[in-house]
């Protein structure tokens, strides 16, 4: 699969100049492009990958798939975040944590998120 071969040359690239690595994914995308068959094995071996180079992974899956399920495997931390009559929560899963509402604050001239817990 040459996406995943430009994605190692890239990333490999990207590992020369910072100490520092992320990487955003949105396994939805990923099923709807490749399959769960063909982007399962590739996946793991990148998940494995950047867990062992301490690199910071995000997530995004609005859906149950494989892939999805194989990442939250491997996570440190999982944390959910949904819309309820209007209001935007979010809570861990792992590790468990009690479920917040939050806000967002411009006070300081940038956006912050508040926290606040419900009870």
């Amino acid at each position: 699969m040459s996406d995943l071969a430009e994605f190692y040359r890239t990333w490999n690239a990207l590992k020369e100049t910072s100490t520092g690595m992320m990487l955003t994914m949105n396994f939805d995308k990923l099923v709807q492009v490749y399959g769960e068959d063909v982007t399962l094995p590739g996946f793991t071996e990148i998940g494995e990958g950047l867990r062992d180079e301490g690199a910071f992974s995000i997530g995004i899956s609005s859906r149950p798939t494989k892939v999805r399920d194989e990442f939250l495997r491997q996570a440190d931390y999982h944390i959910k975040v949904q819309s309820w009559n209007g209001h935007l929560l979010i809570y861990g899963v792992k590790p468990f944590t009690h479920i917040h509402g939050a806000t967002f604050n411009f006070d300081k001239g940038y956006p912050s998120l508040d926290l606040i817990e419900i009870v």
